[in-house]
């Protein structure tokens, strides 16, 4: 059962990797920041940590490109562990 956790886990850092990349090319693209939230999803209802520092990596270099954070991006970012201002009322 370890391995296949193991092996889930992988495949669920892989993609989620996938879809932040593809937000480099696509900001627009909802389906995108659907899919890395249940993927997320996936992982917290499987209580399966990930450890996200290739994926944090690409968000990082995603934001950085943004001149402007969307409040989408944001809660992205939030559960990624970054904290992104938006410049949008509370």
């Amino acid at each position: 059962a370890g391995l296949e956790r193991d092996g889930l886990r992988q495949r669920i850092l892989k993609r989620l990797e996938e879809k932040i990349a593809g937000l480099i090319e696509n900001r627009d693209d909802e389906s995108l920041y659907l899919e890395a939230h249940r993927l997320l999803d996936l992982a917290e209802m499987l209580n399966l940590p990930l450890d996200l520092w290739k994926v944090q990596n690409v968000f990082h270099r995603f934001i950085s490109e943004v001149a402007h954070p969307t409040l989408r991006l944001s809660r992205l970012g939030s559960r990624l562990s970054f904290s992104i201002s938006t410049g949008e009322g509370k």
